[in-house]
């Protein structure tokens, strides 16, 4: 099974509070977005077909497809992006 299967199924078990998990080889205030485990979580929030509501402190893609918030990022597919990542 491939990360963005498993994280397919735990959405669709937990819903959003799949956005509460931790993959930041980092214990900052959100996921750093540098890291090779922040890279992974967002490649496979896109291979799941899922919206990435993870906040990061730099976005792990381009970052035109990313809203600055006052925590950090937010990529462009989550619903909260427009309200600021809450």
């Amino acid at each position: 099974m491939r990360k963005s299967d498993l994280l397919r199924d735990c959405h669709g078990a937990l819903g959003d509070l799949v956005y509460d998990t931790w993959s930041c080889y980092l214990s900052g205030p959100v996921h750093c977005g540098r890291c090779e485990s922040c890279r992974n979580r967002y490649r496979a929030f896109r291979e799941a077909g899922l919206s990435d509501c993870t906040l990061y402190a730099a976005p792990p893609g381009d970052p035109a497809d990313f809203i600055r918030t006052a925590d950090g990022y937010v990529h462009r597919s989550c619903p909260r992006a427009a309200s600021g990542g809450t």
